[in-house]
């Protein structure tokens, strides 16, 4: 009775251990990705696609806006905030991503960048952008 418990035991760990073994993840891969997907997010700014911004958004959004950095919870709220940004023919600022560091796990990535004013010129001296973090393949 013993062994048969052990074994009945030992069967249950072995699909737990293989199925909780995730391959590692391709890092640079997802480095790419997220930092594609940055750029083509900060191209909704240039081309005044404030739809295009939206569907980047998820519906859990939690993003940090404004010299105070007030939190605007979900995709509505960021969309309200950031309509005027989208407003007229001139982008009043734009962003890009300067470096993409995704954890180990391959889930997240943080994605800052540089912002610019339309006249001046980038530089490692320009404000940073704080990036929303972009969950890497996802």
């Amino acid at each position: 009775m013993k062994r048969r418990a052990v074994l009945s035991a030992a069967a249950l760990a072995v699909p737990a251990m293989t199925s909780s073994a995730q391959p590692t993840p391709d890092l640079d891969a997802l480095q790419r990705e997220v930092w594609d997907t940055e750029v083509a997010f900060a191209r909704t700014m240039v081309q005044r696609d404030l739809a295009a911004f939206e569907r980047f958004l998820s519906p859990h959004t939690v993003w940090w806006s404004g010299p105070q950095g007030s939190v605007l919870r979900g995709k509505a709220a960021v969309v309200a905030a950031w309509k005027r940004f989208y407003e007229g023919a001139q982008a009043p600022f734009s962003w890009a991503p300067d470096e993409v560091v995704v954890i180990g796990d391959g889930t997240l990535a943080p994605p800052p960048g540089r912002c610019a004013h339309p006249t001046a010129r980038w530089s490692r001296g320009s404000a940073r952008c704080g990036g929303a973090s972009r969950t890497a393949a996802g």
